[in-house]
């Protein structure tokens, strides 16, 4: 079963009461979100089926480290079990790695997490907001208006983007300070993270989704073309 599109990302950042036709852009995008997110988990969970069975993977996956996860898994276990039982993958993993073993690590700080997720919510607002009232009396005060909310915008594009690498620090700090030695851990974040930049060279990184991958010009490594989704470290 699929998360109906009123449960999804977007209408969430709407809030309460919102205008019909802000609904209907909302969910209109988490249908298509919905839709990329399951041919997205497919591969992924293909990819680490693979690497599994070549034994490029431990079958012993002893930490899993997930976006957004600043309490520990006995308070988040009931959210994290009705997601997985309306379908969603990334918390299906977790509960089979957790079911085999595994721990689930505090992996976010609150107060930093949810700054972030404010300046999201505020940038995804105005960028909504396409066109400038057509009651407003001139054209001259239109194109100041329409200006004003451009510069709102890349302002908090760049409050946005320094609050992204401030989490990708902290989950770095936070993964060296629990991944014991010969431990095998999963990193399970969105793509606009890059995480593996922060971590110590003592932890060794595997990309799971290989779209975002390529081999270096004359050397066996590999080098980020962007954030991973899912990784091994």
């Amino acid at each position: 079963n699929r998360v109906e599109a009123s449960q999804g990302p977007h209408l969430r950042q709407l809030g309460a009461n919102p205008s019909e036709e802000d609904r209907k852009w909302a969910e209109e995008n988490d249908r298509i979100f919905f839709g990329a997110a399951d041919k997205y988990w497919e591969q992924v969970n293909g990819v680490l089926d693979q690497k599994i069975a070549k034994g490029e993977i431990d079958l012993r996956i002893t930490r899993v480290y997930s976006e957004s996860c600043d309490k520990p898994f006995e308070v988040m276990r009931p959210d994290i079990a009705a997601s997985a039982e309306v379908g969603s993958p990334h918390y299906q993993l977790i509960l089979n790695l957790i079911n085999q073993g595994a721990k689930y690590e505090i992996t976010e700080l609150s107060t930093l997490l949810h700054h972030h997720r404010r300046v999201g919510r505020t940038m995804n607002n105005a960028l909504r907001r396409t066109h400038t009232p057509l009651n407003v009396e001139t054209d001259e005060r239109r194109m100041l208006l329409e200006n004003q909310r451009r510069s709102l915008v890349m302002k908090l594009l760049g409050k946005s983007n320094g609050l992204s690498t401030d989490r990708d620090k902290e989950v770095a700090r936070r993964i060296s300070q629990t991944l014991e030695e010969d431990e095998t851990g999963i990193l399970i974040f969105g793509a606009s993270h890059r995480i593996s930049r922060f971590l110590p060279q003592d932890i060794e990184f595997l990309p799971l989704d290989e779209r975002f991958v390529k081999r270096t010009s004359g050397d066996s490594g590999r080098e980020e073309l962007g954030s991973k989704g899912v990784e091994r470290i």
